[in-house]
């Protein structure tokens, strides 16, 4: 069992990770958030050897047991244990700090605790892709910039500047206002003004809209949030990540979990094909990959999206009508005829009705269970499918639309 030397008092950050090899530089946190008056639980997972100093909560391994298996045991360890302060409002924060091995094991942590409580790491790999490390949560990753091998001129202004965040984020109070309902949706730079137009519709109606980058992790991260009772219904605005999952494009990441929920927890859902005339992929104008050579292009940053040919708008069409066939929550099924985004309009780059037709005749050939694609013939970004968007989605809210 955990060696626990005192209990913690009420609201306490803690600071938590590997004291053995990272002791001095958490002993420096503790002291930041200590002289910012905020009470601290110090939390060691350390599996190299024993803590620096002596914590209030030591959930570290030592002895002979592979690495690995040291970090998972730990792992088990601290997750249950973390939650249960958390939960018990014994701890309003969380601040840790490490390299590689500290991160993985901290931010595993972190992961699983809320949205909106503090979670504060400090890492040398924070420059690095942090994707699989952020995940879908909200963690605040700060680079040290310099190896956390003690505390010097420049860890020790950025670790001193963590701890002063962490303890400014404890202490805020903001509570949203009473809604009707709340509405989640995606979103994604080619239908942002759709995005702006429903959001604004449905809170003049007095919904609650969250909106969610269709950029791979959004989707999950709305997903996750949807199961976990988050929302009343889903404005799936923006399927992209769809298509930049098929063609290993930026948006990509989203996999298996979108338009994905188990029967007791699936929500009325209106289903709208934005972005998926396109997939984002990482080159300029000026890099073009030969492959994509004389394809539809479309060039805005760093990036470049490149039109769907009819075969692949096919394939996706397939794809979604799976995913759709599998949800058990009220469905309603809306395509704008004009256009699917920004660059899916006349004189665009990227328009391509036949294209557009190839995704929808397998989708509509594949679709069962009563489920039907209604047509509006107005472009995605124009305020006409906005207000229809609207409408069907208070429908299903109201139980009103069809299933």
């Amino acid at each position: 069992m955990p060696w626990i030397r005192s209990r913690a008092k009420m609201g306490s950050i803690a600071v938590m990770g590997t004291l053995d090899s990272k002791g001095e530089e958490h002993l420096f946190l503790r002291e930041a958030v200590a002289g910012r008056g905020m009470p601290v639980l110090t939390i060691n997972i350390g599996t190299l050897g024993p803590p620096a100093f002596p914590p209030d909560l030591d959930l570290g391994v030592r002895g002979q047991m592979a690495r690995e298996d040291a970090v998972e045991k730990v792992l088990q360890r601290a997750k249950a244990e973390v939650s249960l302060l958390q939960k018990s409002s014994e701890i309003s924060g969380l601040i840790s700090c490490g390299g590689g091995t500290g991160t993985h094991m901290a931010t595993t942590v972190m992961r699983q605790l809320p949205i909106g409580f503090p979670k504060v790491m400090v890492s040398t790999v924070a420059s690095r892709d942090l994707s699989s490390i952020v995940s879908t949560s909200d963690i605040t990753m700060i680079h040290s910039v310099a190896d956390l091998i003690g505390v010097n001129s420049v860890t020790g202004r950025i670790l001193d500047q963590a701890a002063a965040a962490v303890c400014a984020m404890s202490k805020a109070r903001w509570s949203p206002q009473p809604r009707r309902a709340t509405i989640a949706m995606t979103s994604f730079g080619f239908v942002t003004e759709a995005a702006q137009r429903i959001r604004r519709l449905l809170e003049q109606r007095g919904y609650e809209v969250v909106a969610f980058h269709a950029n791979g992790t959004g989707g999950r991260a709305m997903e996750e949030m949807a199961i976990g009772g988050h929302f009343h219904g889903i404005l799936d605005l923006a399927l992209h990540e769809l298509a930049d999952d098929m063609m290993g494009g930026y948006c990509r990441g989203a996999g298996q979990v979108r338009l994905f929920s188990p029967p007791d927890k699936a929500l009325p859902r209106l289903v709208i094909p934005g972005g998926l005339d396109c997939a984002v992929l990482e080159f300029t104008k000026d890099s073009v990959p030969e492959r994509y050579l004389g394809r539809k292009l479309f060039f805005y940053d760093f990036r470049s999206a490149i039109g769907l040919e009819p075969g692949e708008s096919a394939r996706l069409g397939q794809d979604l009508a799976r995913r759709l066939n599998m949800y058990r929550g009220p469905v309603e099924i809306l395509i704008p005829s004009l256009g699917w985004s920004e660059a899916d309009a006349p004189e665009m780059p990227l328009y391509d009705p036949e294209s557009r037709e190839a995704l929808l005749a397998a989708l509509e050939k594949g679709l069962v269970g009563g489920r039907r694609v209604r047509r509006v013939q107005a472009h995605i970004n124009e305020e006409r499918f906005a207000l229809e968007a609207v409408s069907l989605m208070e429908g299903l809210l109201q139980g009103g639309a069809s299933a």
